[in-house]
């Protein structure tokens, strides 16, 4: 399992077991840095719950954002750890 414990690889598949959180993940790994508004409408889901996933994501490492609290872009974490990286780049070709 790496360096990760089986409860931190529960909470990271727990962050990911969401359609609209995978799609994000796809979507600005494919795209790259995204603001909120854009990924709510690419998505299909309202701005407040883009921005929710967003946060699990983001509080997960996965994610990380740029800009102030009205114009926030998001992108996939640059210095992401190798395992997590390695199961994204698995989901995302």
């Amino acid at each position: 399992m790496g360096n990760k414990n089986i409860s931190q690889w529960a909470k990271i598949f727990r962050g990911l077991a969401n359609p609209y959180r995978l799609q994000i993940v796809k979507h600005l790994h494919d795209n790259g840095k995204t603001a909120v508004s854009e990924l709510a409408d690419k998505i299909g889901i309202s701005i407040k719950n883009t921005s929710r996933n967003l946060r699990i994501l983001h509080d997960l490492e996965i994610l990380e954002s740029l800009g102030k609290t009205d114009h926030v872009f998001y992108s996939v974490n640059a210095k992401i750890d190798g395992e997590i990286n390695q199961i994204l780049r698995l989901f995302c070709k």
